[in-house]
């Protein structure tokens, strides 16, 4: 039998159902933000916290779940499972390979592509910013290299102003005290 044909007879037959006033109202999101499969119902944001929350011994379990699946809701688990944190094997250019192909299937539903291209979209974006951060950080370590560089030799010729300007006041002394032995007056000899 049809669920269309079903539907609007179970709606008439609960239309007689009395429910108490203060009956709290259950929200049911709107079909676009869930995907909807034969017994599976994905929130993606939802599904991506709870990876990130699971240990080591739990992720591995899931990976091996997920990784024989060829569905596109699968590729796409398994792509969120090997940007985890705590996996020993993450591979963050393979999720987006991953992502990026169930993003790309024509026979993935809308929503599971939607939230594929988000994902490879996020992932890309965190690639360029840790290669910007990566950049930033041999720059800067250039950077305290050349200073100390820099701080070096301004250590030496400091010292070596120092040295000259002790020989300076050796020779002084020197010039002092060979003025003082010579007679004053004779500066010449008959």
């Amino acid at each position: 039998m049809r669920l269309d044909r079903l539907l609007p007879a179970a709606l008439i037959a609960l239309a007689g159902c009395a429910t108490p006033a203060s009956s709290p109202v259950v929200v049911v999101p709107p079909m676009d933000d869930v995907t909807v499969l034969p017994h599976v119902d994905i929130v993606w944001s939802d599904y991506l916290a709870r990876v990130r929350e699971m240990g080591p011994n739990e992720l591995r379990g899931e990976v091996a779940d997920v990784a024989g699946l060829t569905s596109p809701v699968g590729r796409l688990q398994l792509a969120m499972l090997l940007t985890a944190p705590q996996n020993a094997a993450r591979d963050e250019q393979a999720a987006q390979t991953l992502a990026e192909d169930v993003a790309g299937n024509a026979f993935a539903p809308a929503s599971v592509r939607d939230a594929a291209a988000m994902f490879a979209q996020l992932l890309a974006e965190r690639r360029r910013s840790d290669d910007l951060m990566r950049r930033s950080q041999q720059r800067a370590a250039d950077d305290a290299k050349r200073i100390e560089q820099a701080e070096t030799r301004v250590r030496e010729l400091e010292r070596r102003a120092a040295d000259a300007e002790r020989k300076l006041e050796a020779l002084k002394q020197i010039d002092k005290a060979l003025n003082e032995r010579a007679p004053s007056g004779s500066t010449s000899r008959p």
